[in-house]
């Protein structure tokens, strides 16, 4: 039988002893399956991701794994699953700095907060994790990322039913990739 290129990347990397790919293969594999429609496969692997980090003791590399742990979770409707993840990724992202890593956990921050507020008890901190992510991005001058903020803004306003604001940031990204060609 033909062996997947990721399942041969996982052998290679477990034999020459570097762990550190591992973490980072399981985390893509699990975005990748649940990108496929096979939530609890990616699940299983994004578990397995963060249990080999925290083994590891790579901390970037676990912090990674949490990162797109926690995404995927918000995903799938399992939000208050999704808050320890994200949290444990957002303080080691914070103390480093982490630019575009940061973007990104603002914006699930962000998204699990839409996701479980109430509406006057969340909406300053949801603005506050949107503008410090809309920060990040203008910093870095992608239009990558910024089509990234506007997607996640789309899910975020729709989740706030903000049904304009939704449509304005679905619009930008639309011509924000226009743009790219």
């Amino acid at each position: 039988r033909e062996v997947p290129y990721q399942e041969t990347r996982n052998r290679l990397a477990e034999k020459i002893g570097e762990r550190i790919l591992l973490v980072f293969n399981l985390a893509a594999a699990g975005r990748a399956a649940l990108r496929a429609d096979k939530p609890e496969f990616a699940l299983e692997l994004l578990r397995r991701g963060e249990a080999e980090g925290v083994r590891l003791g790579h901390e970037f590399a676990l912090s990674n794994a949490r990162m797109i742990y926690a995404e995927s979770l918000v995903r799938l409707g399992r939000v208050e699953e999704a808050l320890a993840p994200a949290d444990a990724a957002l303080a080691f992202c914070e103390k480093l700095n982490m630019g575009h890593r940061l973007q990104s956990l603002f914006e699930i921050k962000a998204e699990i907060l839409a996701t479980q507020s109430t509406p006057n008890n969340d909406n300053l901190r949801i603005d506050e994790f949107l503008e410090r992510a809309a920060a990040l991005v203008e910093r870095s001058e992608s239009p990558w990322y910024r089509i990234r903020h506007q997607m996640a803004r789309t899910r975020i306003d729709i989740k706030r039913d903000r049904l304009d604001a939704a449509r304005q940031s679905l619009s930008t990204a639309h011509a924000l990739y226009a743009e790219m060609g």
